[in-house]
């Protein structure tokens, strides 16, 4: 049996759509019974030890959170994430011999680094987001100043670099030129997701899911909704938010009387959000920039036909199953919508159904785990 050591600062309760990939990824490690994990990742309110599977055991490290905001770790959280890790990494070290270390993002491949230095042990790089220098804005000035250059060294370091997206690839190739790197892409519970519909037929349902951020056109969607919603009683916007921008978005949709078409769902358990996604006709996100959305793999996973910019990796999930809209154009947005909206009043909408669950029929969780595996045996 193979012993991998996982280090990932995101598991359930805490964090949200890469603790979620977390989750679903050890459920299917738990079936291969040739390979026994170990996860160091981070508590919502203290430490303590879980035996998630028979080959699956998970520390839980207390990051001072107390419940609070679980779903935006500070640098504070960060910082004391990584102490906590070193020290307790050290002494599974000492404890047990670990065949393969798998470093989901920061600061896992930095105290990896450290170790293999130390240690000579192998390590494999995740690159998800914003682990990739200017992949997020919010911290431009940290990679311009640091992690573009420190980035590199980690990367040259591991024994693999693995993104979940082409795009994300080539933006790590623009610092990095030389550097192999594999790709997984990201992966959804078909099973979950595709489930039997439970839409209204009274109320044209959109749905956006993500965070309430600038790079997610959150502001542009509101003033197209504005703008498409006037003199229409049966459409409804269902957001499905996390943090940043919501006071503002709030204020907007009391300032134009919108209160009775916006219904905000604030952050829900995933098996929650699946009900949303089954009661909703069209899935809109008007991304600036994306790697691999988990929120469209779920949307195409419920058979949801989509709007989309055509950035990063959205690219590669659209085939004629929707529209594509421009980056920062909220006019577009609402001309897509008034398609959109013009098909579901004429019964035409479910025909762009099939379309979308088919281009993610092969892309279960079960299979991305098998890729893993491949990387842990070498």
């Amino acid at each position: 049996m193979k012993n991998i050591l996982v280090l990932n600062y995101e598991f359930p309760p805490l964090g949200w759509w890469q603790a979620n990939a977390n989750y679903y990824i050890f459920k299917e490690f738990s079936k291969n019974k040739n390979f026994s994990f170990t996860l160091i990742t981070s508590s919502s309110d203290k430490y303590f030890e879980e035996v998630f599977f028979d080959n699956i055991k998970i520390y839980y490290l207390d990051i001072w959170k107390k419940w609070q905001n679980l779903h935006n770790q500070s640098i504070k959280n960060l910082l004391i994430n990584a102490y906590k890790t070193y020290k307790l990494s050290k002494q599974l070290l000492k404890e047990k011999k670990y065949d393969s270390i798998m470093c989901w993002s920061y600061p896992a491949i930095v105290i990896w680094y450290i170790f293999k230095k130390i240690y000579w042990l192998d390590y494999i790089t995740l690159l998800r987001w914003s682990d990739v220098p200017f992949y997020e804005k919010k911290w431009k000035n940290l990679d311009r100043f640091i992690f573009k250059y420190f980035a590199p060294i980690f990367w040259k370091n591991s024994k693999y670099v693995i993104a979940n997206s082409q795009d994300l690839k080539k933006l790590a190739l623009n610092i990095s030129p030389n550097q192999e790197i594999k790709i997984i892409t990201n992966w959804v519970d078909l099973e979950e997701f595709n489930k039997e519909k439970n839409k209204s037929k009274n109320i044209f349902n959109i749905i956006f899911v993500w965070r309430l951020t600038e790079r997610k056109g959150i502001k542009e969607l509101l003033q197209a909704y504005n703008i498409f919603s006037n003199n229409k009683n049966d459409v409804r916007l269902n957001i499905v938010w996390n943090w940043e921008l919501f006071e503002s978005s709030k204020q907007f949709m009391m300032k134009n009387n919108l209160s009775e078409k916006i219904i905000f769902h604030w952050l829900k358990k995933h098996n929650e959000i699946v009900n949303i996604y089954n009661s909703s006709d069209i899935y809109i996100l008007p991304s600036s920039n994306e790697g691999m959305s988990n929120t469209l793999l779920e949307a195409l996973a419920s058979s949801l036909p989509v709007i989309i910019t055509n950035v990063g990796w959205t690219k590669e999930l659209f085939d004629k199953n929707g529209w594509i809209i421009e980056i920062w154009n909220s006019h577009d947005i609402v001309e897509k919508l008034d398609l959109a909206y013009d098909l579901w009043l004429n019964w035409e909408l479910e025909n762009l159904w099939k379309k979308s669950f088919e281009i993610v029929s092969s892309m279960s969780w079960e299979n991305k785990a098998k890729d893993f595996i491949k990387y842990f045996k070498n």
